[in-house]
């Protein structure tokens, strides 16, 4: 409904008020003769309110004239009017154009780059980075690969894991994931050590060169040397060797939190409110004059839909529908069980983000205790996984 009211707003079109006793016939040949009226309202039995287009309002009048029933116009809507009524205001049409061609600029050039994920790298190399391969403020959208700038970026930057490039209306999002640490590659005939990573119970070895250090079973802290390049001879001559393979190890991750058992949760009340704007994600145009919501808890949801009629010229130009749902907290109980299981599934998440991909899970222990009303639920993931690392030392 909002699209036919929008095209009929461009086209223009009236409120009429229809008087007459063979209403009902008088609809019917306006159907017949593809006459397009729409909200049409019953005031009585004899009177009906219906919008009708500037050019079939033309053609109506013969309806009538057949239908022994009289039209007025009660109100004139659309383009048209607001053109003939600022004819003679030339700066508020050259304004207007200007509004057009801004917001075609808007919505077809990146105005705006949105970086998240980096902690150790500076934004201001990142956006070096972008400019490099051709992405700046002001890039047409339409010529920017992101596939292709995320390879590139990924075969040049070692200090990035991962990097996501997404374009949402005229802003371009980066989404990047820094490697902890920049393990240096070492040359195969530079002598060097293997150590651990992090403390753990070795498990077992897969060495490929190098003496063996540490035992299966024995626990080792960060650091520790695991397998040496220093290997001695029988006939007491020392040699130097580059170590290398794989340690795997048990090592543990642990974390706890409380949860109330008694909590407040946000329920949707049936009320809402609706809201309608027109433009790109920067540059809105409102169909509605009170900007403030009127529910003190609320979600909002918001939809955008492309205008099919201008989707080639104006690409990021949308319809936007903006619901908001009115909540109310509401005080309410958890058994222990209950409150346990809630507790674990977050904490679980939270580990999953620091164990290593390859880190392979052998055991969860779950662990939780009640004080007043409150549990501290401690979850504990038990892994295998490669502790191994090379590290270089000096040959005196």
């Amino acid at each position: 409904m909002f699209l036919i009211n929008f095209v009929g707003y461009v086209k223009g079109y009236i409120i009429a008020s229809i008087e007459g006793i063979f209403l009902e016939r008088f609809i019917n040949i306006c159907m017949r003769r593809r006459i397009f009226l729409w909200n049409i309202n019953k005031v009585n039995d004899f009177k009906i309110l219906a919008k009708i287009n500037i050019k079939d309002f033309k053609r109506i009048r013969e309806v009538a004239l057949k239908t022994k029933c009289k039209i007025k116009i009660s109100k004139r809507f659309g383009l048209p009017f607001l053109l003939s009524r600022y004819k003679k205001r030339k700066f508020t049409l050259i304004g207007f154009f200007l509004f057009l061609i801004i917001l075609w600029y808007l919505s077809t050039h990146v105005t705006g780059i949105i970086i998240t994920g980096n902690e150790v790298l500076q934004r201001s190399e990142l956006i070096h980075e972008l400019k490099n391969f051709g992405i700046s403020k002001g890039t047409d959208i339409k010529k920017i690969n992101t596939l292709e700038i995320e390879n590139k970026i990924m075969t040049k930057r070692d200090d990035i894991a991962w990097i996501g490039l997404n374009i949402q209306g005229s802003k371009l999002y980066l989404e990047i994931k820094e490697r902890n640490e920049i393990i240096p590659k070492i040359d195969e005939n530079v002598p060097c050590n293997i150590i651990a990573t992090k403390d753990g119970v070795i498990e077992s070895f897969e060495i490929r060169n190098g003496k063996q250090i540490a035992k299966i079973g024995s626990a080792v802290i960060q650091g520790d040397i695991l397998v040496s390049g220093i290997i001695e001879c029988e006939n007491s001559t020392t040699r130097y060797v580059h170590s290398f393979g794989e340690v795997y190890a048990k090592t543990w991750y642990k974390k706890n939190d409380n949860f109330p058992m008694e909590y407040l949760e946000k329920i949707n009340t049936g009320k809402i409110t609706k809201k309608l704007s027109l433009g790109t994600p920067k540059l809105k145009i409102n169909f509605y004059t009170n900007k403030k919501i009127p529910y003190t808890f609320y979600e909002k949801i918001e939809e955008k839909n492309n205008i099919k009629l201008l989707e080639k010229i104006f690409p990021n130009f949308y319809i936007f529908k903006n619901t908001f749902f009115e909540q109310e907290e509401v005080l309410k109980n958890r058994n222990e069980q209950e409150t346990v299981e809630f507790g674990t599934k977050i904490i679980k998440k939270q580990l999953k983000e620091e164990i290593p991909e390859k880190a392979k899970v052998t055991c969860i222990n779950i662990n939780h205790k009640n004080i007043e009303n409150i549990i501290n639920v401690e979850v504990e993931y038990e892994c295998i996984e490669n502790i191994a690392a090379l590290s270089t030392f000096s040959i005196e």
